[in-house]
């Protein structure tokens, strides 16, 4: 970090040193000494122009992207670069189960580059929470030492939405055999899943054809199972949220009825439902008709 100065102080101090270094003395408004302070100092000073980028302001974004708690996109690439940890790809499925590629956002890979030192002993928390992290398809993985007695630990594997909780804990556990110390018990667990029932009939417009209502059926269909799929760990249900969703889903959809709503397999009014922390929304029977 280092001391800015705004037009005004540049301005101030540039009448000073040339009083003291020169022979010029007028400084007065519409001398030529002043004139071209003037015309310098707003493009080195901060100035109250937020569309005039001064000297300054491009000195604090140099500064800011050289290190990794405000370094975005590329510049944060090289940063993740000196430490031989290139950005992570990772795989993202879709509500009609479409799996595509893309790299880690900013966030996270900052956290990851965080870790770095950390994991490199290997067997604490940070190496065990990092590498199990970078497995496709974990969104996040929460741990509790000793829950299963002295030399024990948890982790919590919430996956993300559309990927296999058994295949997730199966990579899981050869992640942490490759990383734990020697002699250690860990203990692998899921959120505790709450299904989720649904069906929702639809109204249409008028205008709406058979093989129209058709297709827009199963949209509302996978917007509703994605947005419940997508709830993360310990966050309940949002009712408004839910009829926003369906009346999304598209522009013919005029109005619904739900006709049934059940949680952990029994019927539920339809307003907001809160979950336990460690419980997590489970898309089940979802239909739309």
């Amino acid at each position: 970090m280092f001391l800015k100065k705004s037009s005004q102080e540049i301005l101030r101090d540039a009448a000073i040193y040339i009083a003291q270094n020169t022979s010029i003395t007028n400084f007065s408004a519409g001398s030529i000494a002043r004139s071209i302070v003037e015309a310098i100092a707003p493009e080195i000073g901060v100035s109250s122009d937020t569309a005039r980028a001064s000297l300054y302001q491009f000195a604090q974004d140099v500064f800011d992207q050289g290190v990794v708690s405000k370094a975005t996109g590329d510049n944060l690439d090289l940063i993740g670069g000196l430490f031989s940890y290139p950005r992570r790809i990772q795989q993202v499925r879709s509500s009609d189960n479409t799996l595509t590629e893309e790299p880690i956002g900013d966030d996270v890979y900052r956290y990851e580059i965080t870790q770095i030192v950390p994991s490199m002993a290997t067997a604490n928390y940070s190496a065990l929470r990092l590498a199990l992290l970078t497995i496709n398809g974990m969104s996040d993985v929460i741990g509790k030492e000793y829950s299963h007695g002295t030399g024990s630990f948890s982790f919590v594997i919430i996956p993300q939405y559309g990927f296999s909780e058994d295949e997730l804990i199966h990579q899981a556990e050869e992640v942490i055999a490759n990383t734990k110390s020697f002699g250690v018990r860990p203990n692998l667990m899921l959120p505790v899943a709450v299904p989720v029932d649904l069906t929702v009939k639809l109204a249409f417009h008028e205008t709406t054809s058979d093989q129209q209502k058709s297709y827009i059926q199963s949209e509302a269909k996978n917007k509703i199972t994605e947005y419940i799929g997508l709830l993360e760990m310990g966050k309940g249900l949002i009712y408004n949220d839910l009829v926003q969703e369906i009346m999304n889903a598209h522009e013919k959809i005029i109005d619904f009825e739900i006709m049934k709503f059940y949680l952990n397999n029994e019927p539920v009014l339809l307003t907001n439902h809160e979950i336990l922390e460690d419980e997590r929304l489970v898309p089940q029977n979802i239909e739309a008709l």
